[in-house]
């Protein structure tokens, strides 16, 4: 049955502040991007990224109220933290009062405040839309979310609830208990896509040795390696550098892909190169980082994983 968007707008409006309605817009046309990105539905994106706060304008009583009135299942998290029934209560809502039909736009919306490990890739990049929206004010790992949500979205949803986690602990407040299962789940997906096949691409100190000469030969300035291991499973290195233009940076990333190739390890991915002021190579068990000196200094990875092991490398240091 096709939703009456019209009247699901108004509601919106009638129900939400402006600041969330605001934001609902933004996550709507963050989400098509996304959905655009990845060839999935970018229509059934945008309405679903503009619904997912449909009873978000409820105080704690009225949401618990609501839950019981639609059947929607209350338990000991939601008793404590009843915001953590708009996404189902939404979901519910849309299906009983609007004849919503559509498995994979109800699904998104009931999982976006508390997700699931087996959930589809329509619904990740909702829940990723609704915490990286262009409105969003900016924090350290915003921009890598961002950049993992176009390269792996396992990825970037164990990152989105690794920094929630964090940021919920520093306000003392208590996260879903099971946000810390979810998001070794998605970590050990995003682990597994990585290990397939040649994804690790035999040793990955090799990888690191073969890359850093490929920078220094074309000379990369400010070479740096940080070791993940033991902090997350998205990769076991940065290798981050700094490009004197973005046509160096574009030089730099023409050279290590074409030696690598050669090498039978060619990257995964490569995110930036157009632009050409962050390029990210993606070799699995390495992510290769060219910057121009500006963007290396407003995204500082180096401060952002500053519990790595930093190793320098070359003269430029």
């Amino acid at each position: 049955m096709e939703l009456d968007m019209e009247a699901l707008e108004q509601r919106l409006k009638d129900t939400l502040s402006p600041q969330r309605y605001r934001h609902s817009l933004g996550v709507a046309t963050y989400a098509a991007a996304l959905a655009a990105h990845w060839g999935l539905d970018a229509e059934r994106a945008y309405r679903a990224g503009l619904l997912h706060d449909l009873m978000r304008g409820l105080e704690d009583d009225a949401l618990l109220q609501a839950a019981r009135s639609y059947q929607v299942p209350v338990g000991k998290p939601e008793l404590e933290s009843p915001r953590l029934l708009h996404g189902p209560l939404a979901a519910r809502v849309l299906e009983q009062d609007y004849g919503c039909d559509d498995p994979l736009l109800l699904e998104a919306i009931r999982l976006h405040t508390v997700p699931d490990p087996e959930m589809s890739d329509f619904a990740k990049l909702i829940f990723l839309a609704d915490i990286a929206e262009p409105g969003r004010k900016p924090w350290p790992r915003l921009a890598e979310i961002r950049r993992l949500a176009r390269i792996d979205l396992d990825a970037a949803m164990a990152l989105a609830l690794q920094d929630s986690l964090e940021y919920l602990q520093s306000c003392g407040k208590k996260p879903h208990p099971d946000t810390e299962s979810i998001r070794d789940a998605f970590l050990a997906k995003a682990a597994r896509k990585r290990d397939g096949g040649k994804s690790r691409m035999n040793n990955a100190e090799q990888l690191l040795e073969k890359c850093v000469q490929l920078a220094e030969e074309k000379k990369a300035r400010d070479i740096v390696s940080l070791g993940l291991q033991g902090l997350t499973l998205i990769s076991d290195y940065f290798l981050i550098m700094t490009a004197t233009s973005t046509r160096h940076a574009q030089t730099l990333c023409d050279h290590i892909e074409q030696e690598m190739k050669a090498c039978g390890m060619p990257p995964l991915r490569i995110e930036g190169y157009r632009e050409g002021r962050w390029i990210l190579l993606d070799f699995g068990s390495l992510v290769t980082h060219i910057f121009v000196e500006e963007e290396r200094a407003y995204y500082d990875l180096e401060r952002l994983w500053g519990d790595a092991v930093r190793q320098e490398y070359g003269s430029g240091h």
